[in-house]
């Protein structure tokens, strides 16, 4: 049984380290862990490896995750600087692969994992996903030059990931980075009025960027 965990956990090392690693790298990405990180304009790009928590002793399931990083808001949101390691979960627009293969949005996209067992062809498995990183994963992060083009991609966002505190508190605060006060102020509200555990955070944001909530709360 441990040569058939040796001989995965190796496709899979084997994967990660010589075929997507030096693509990426040569695109710009430093890798930490399975994460890897890109300036790019006043962003950050985000590209994670996620091992599924149901891989067995005899498979390695694996999917890609996604994202673009503010600095801005991530200190605007959480009061201290940005870690050196960005990680998708802190990105202010993220995404799985799934979703770009299936240009679907909607939350209503399904997943696509990769399953390494025995019988798995490394080389053909790790020409597949080079080619999607670089048809599609990579184009999908470059369009992401600035706050406005982030805003009218969350705007859009429609099923549960619309729906996320966090997630609506990016989109508040991308909307008054653009001058979109009113805007930023009604999705401030609505969660502070929705999300009980957010409230303290809300109000943490209004203060930082200018905006008031009148419900007798404060920030400290």
């Amino acid at each position: 049984m441990m040569g058939v965990v040796m001989d995965n956990i190796i496709k899979f090392n084997f994967l990660v380290k010589e075929r997507i690693y030096p693509v990426l790298k040569s695109r710009g990405f430093k890798k930490g862990n399975l994460t890897w990180n890109k300036d790019y304009y006043e962003f950050i790009q985000v590209i994670n490896i996620q091992k599924s928590k149901y891989s067995s002793t005899e498979i390695v399931d694996f999917t890609i995750n996604l994202g673009v990083f503010s600095s801005k808001v991530f200190e605007i949101i959480w009061n201290k600087k940005s870690p050196k390691i960005i990680k998708e979960e802190n990105c202010i627009l993220r995404s799985r692969i799934g979703q770009i293969l299936q240009n679907n949005f909607e939350g209503s996209a399904k997943d696509k994992w990769w399953r390494i067992e025995n019988t798995t062809d490394v080389e053909k498995l790790s020409s597949e996903i080079i080619l999607n990183i670089e048809n599609l994963t990579l184009p999908f992060l470059d369009d992401f030059v600035n706050f406005s083009k982030i805003y009218d991609f969350l705007i859009n966002l429609k099923g549960w990931q619309s729906k996320v505190p966090q997630q609506r508190l990016n989109l508040a605060i991308v909307a008054h980075e653009l001058g979109k006060i009113t805007v930023a102020q009604d999705i401030i509200s609505e969660i502070n009025r929705q999300h009980e555990p957010w409230q303290k955070r809300c109000h943490i944001v209004a203060k930082n960027i200018g905006l008031t909530i009148w419900d007798g709360m404060s920030a400290e």
